[in-house]
């Protein structure tokens, strides 16, 4: 058995834990790193904007983007800012 100087731990002891720990912590790596890979492919992925402009009321706004996501083969859309008064106008963000 190999010692370690002044009635410290047995050197095996101590390179034991060490590799125990090399271990957990290349394990931990590999679990984290299968997870960013599974979690990137549940990500909607942006296939660009569509404007809308034209629609008297939100509802009618909506259906202007929805059949644009639509014909554009996005699976959802979201949004962004729309602004005017009698003549609403937007943006919406297609996602595959």
């Amino acid at each position: 058995m190999i010692h370690s100087i002044k009635g410290k731990q047995p050197l095996h002891q101590t390179l034991n834990r060490r590799v125990y720990i090399m271990n957990v912590i290349e394990k931990f790596a590999a679990v984290v790193a299968l997870g960013l890979v599974s979690f990137s492919s549940f990500v909607a992925q942006d296939m660009g904007t569509v404007q809308v402009s034209g629609a008297e009321m939100l509802s009618a706004f909506e259906a202007q983007v929805a059949a644009k996501a639509e014909a554009a083969g996005a699976s959802s859309y979201k949004i962004v800012p729309v602004a005017g008064n009698d003549q609403l106008r937007g943006t919406a963000i297609l996602y595959k």
